[in-house]
């Protein structure tokens, strides 16, 4: 049998660099959004990680706590590893408790922003009033999200913000 070998990674930021130049344009992940098959390549998670850890330093959120939860998605998994590898701390959610337990946790928490899948779209940012700690609700799929809260930055925002400042030279 061979000897399987493997490449030790110091980072997430090396190991998502690293995977990038290996496996480029491959899937590293496929998903279904609205019954639309997606493809999210290395490429996609290196673009979607310095874009999210960008933006995050320019809206202050850099070190800070960020809450995730809902149905596993390639942005919360990007908006994990962006928040750790800008030495915040990032609190998953189970998304089965119940909304009481979720503003519970978050406000225990200290999160200043939390990410979330269209599951809780209208559960999270329309009852910002329970959550008073919150600075910016960012849906990952914001098209359901009725809540027009200035504290409601859709994630695809987040990411232009990102990009935008990523092209202005700011690589933080």
């Amino acid at each position: 049998m061979p000897k399987l070998t493997h490449k030790q990674f110091t980072s997430i930021r090396n190991l998502i660099t690293d995977n990038a130049r290996i496996y480029g344009d491959k899937p590293q992940y496929i998903y279904k959004r609205r019954k639309n098959e997606i493809k999210f390549t290395y490429n996609d998670a290196l673009d979607t990680f310095n874009a999210i850890g960008t933006a995050f330093v320019g809206l202050g959120l850099s070190g800070k706590t960020i809450a995730v939860i809902g149905e596993t998605d390639p942005y919360y998994v990007m908006t994990y590893y962006a928040t750790v590898a800008g030495n915040g701390v990032i609190v998953p959610l189970d998304k089965e408790i119940s909304e009481e337990e979720i503003y519970n946790f978050i406000n225990l928490s200290g999160a200043e922003a939390v990410v979330y899948t269209s599951q809780f779209n209208n559960v999270l940012a329309p009852e910002e009033d329970k959550i008073p700690g919150v600075k910016y609700f960012i849906p990952i799929d914001g098209d359901g999200e009725s809540c027009e809260s200035k504290k409601v930055l859709s994630m695809q925002s987040l990411l232009d913000f990102g990009h935008a400042s990523l092209a202005a030279g700011n690589t933080a």
